[in-house]
């Protein structure tokens, strides 16, 4: 195979025709390569642009242009960076373009040609800061399996130890180290023989659209036990869970693809979440629209807090910025958690004998990974702090403690001991058998 870059598209003209692309440059030196892609990106933009303008309504005109504005990326295949780097720039004659520049410069002439198609009264606009993205993908399927059967030949292909796919074997590490060798081997001659004289079929052309995720954040109160916070499965049908009863109607309002909850911790699915209550942040990714503040408020009182059984409460709803996640992971962190729970003595216990729990003051707790989630959570010893203890006396074995402790705290370990895992524990410390009923997180206390 020679190259003909210099002869089949000497001029930009002519890298596409009747016997197919030229193929070194794929045919993206043509004119009419670029214009199909200018055309094509239009398309796609006028289409979001209207079923966006119908889903919101003509009645919000402020927040129709910003959703009109667009940043666009352009991929072009990774084979044809590669026959641009094997062959000679002087093949490119009498063109103003370098033998690199094939890429850049078609991706400057699609930019070029789409603005000259988005008229103003489109009300669309080129913005690289804009929140939805158009991807022109350009692909051409037979050239990159000409580069990976030199890749192959070369014995640059997928480690046997380490499988890769097909986007690894054509990373540009790779391509670079193949032309190298490639290079040497030819010596005087040149490396154009091994780029392809020409390919059939031209490139293939889709444009996606994408919107960069939105966040909603808020704050949740569990009320009811039995609810995880992240979905479970019992007996291949899926439990009730706090994600699920507050996620899924602000997709909906946002018309996102997907979503992802986060929270600032999490307690067991038989654990309370009462007070103020914990915040959580829904990413709702590739959302048509973003819900107005009204709109989350229909959502949180219409929906969520209307839930018939009352297992679940959200509180200040509202769309935030990119920051919220990083707020989130702090709060995750530098807190103390108040706790309230019912506690059950193997040995009977009068009023003064709980006087030990209530002297306690920033008690050090040494904590191994307990037991009940050894499976999935590294073995470590843990340094934790009870902050406070205060008991009410409900009878001879049983009595409600209130206490703060520092975050992560195992609290149910901490009363009953975990096997001494635990230590000092509420067993040890009233010296007998000790164990955990019911508990609950009443308030997250931020330092």
């Amino acid at each position: 195979m020679t190259a003909t870059c210099g002869v089949a598209c000497g001029d930009s003209a002519s890298a596409t025709s009747a016997s197919g692309v030229c193929g070194t440059c794929l045919g993206l030196r043509s004119p009419g390569t670029a214009e199909k892609a200018a055309d094509l990106v239009a398309q796609a933009l006028r289409a979001h642009r209207d079923a966006t303008t119908k889903q919101r309504g003509a009645n919000q005109e402020q927040e129709q242009v910003e959703q009109h504005r667009y940043a666009l990326e352009i991929s072009v295949p990774a084979s044809q960076m590669l026959w641009s780097d094997l062959s000679d720039a002087e093949s490119f004659g009498d063109s103003h373009l370098a033998k690199t520049d094939v890429a850049a410069a078609f991706k400057s002439v699609v930019r070029e040609k789409l603005r000259e198609k988005l008229r103003e009264n489109d009300g669309i606009v080129l913005d690289t800061e804009a929140q939805v993205t158009a991807r022109l993908s350009v692909r051409h399927d037979a050239s990159d399996e000409a580069a990976r059967a030199l890749l192959i030949a070369e014995k640059l292909g997928p480690s046997r130890k380490r499988k890769r796919g097909e986007a690894d074997l054509l990373s540009r590490a790779r391509l670079t180290e193949l032309v190298g060798r490639l290079k040497r081997q030819s010596g005087s001659t040149g490396p154009d023989n091994f780029i392809p004289s020409h390919f059939e079929d031209a490139c293939a052309m889709d444009v996606s659209l994408t919107r960069a995720p939105i966040f909603v954040q808020g704050r949740y109160r569990k009320l009811a036990r039995g609810v995880s916070q992240t979905p479970w499965l019992l007996k291949n049908n899926p439990a009730p869970s706090v994600e699920s009863l507050i996620a899924p109607a602000l997709k909906e309002r946002s018309g996102a693809t997907s979503f992802k909850f986060h929270s600032a911790g999490r307690e067991d699915i038989d654990v309370r979440m009462l007070g103020g209550g914990r915040p959580f942040v829904v990413e709702l990714e590739n959302a048509s629209r973003i819900p107005t503040q009204q709109e989350l408020v229909d959502i949180q009182e219409e929906h969520i807090n209307k839930d018939p059984e009352g297992r679940v409460e959200v509180l200040d709803l509202v769309v935030a910025d990119r920051t919220c996640m990083d707020r989130l992971r702090e709060g995750a962190l530098s807190k103390k958690k108040q706790y309230t729970c019912l506690v059950w003595t193997a040995s009977p216990m009068r009023p003064k004998d709980l006087h030990k729990l209530d002297a306690v003051k920033d008690l050090v707790v040494s904590q191994r990974t307990p037991i009940r989630v050894l499976h999935r959570r590294s073995a470590l010893d843990r340094a934790k702090v009870i902050h406070s203890c205060a008991c009410e006396y409900i009878n001879s074995h049983f009595f409600i403690l209130r206490l703060v402790a520092s975050a992560g705290t195992y609290i149910k370990e901490f009363v009953h001991g975990d096997f001494g895992r635990t230590c000092p524990s509420v067993g040890s410390l009233l010296s007998c058998e000790a164990d955990i009923l019911q508990l609950d997180v009443e308030e997250l206390i931020y330092t």
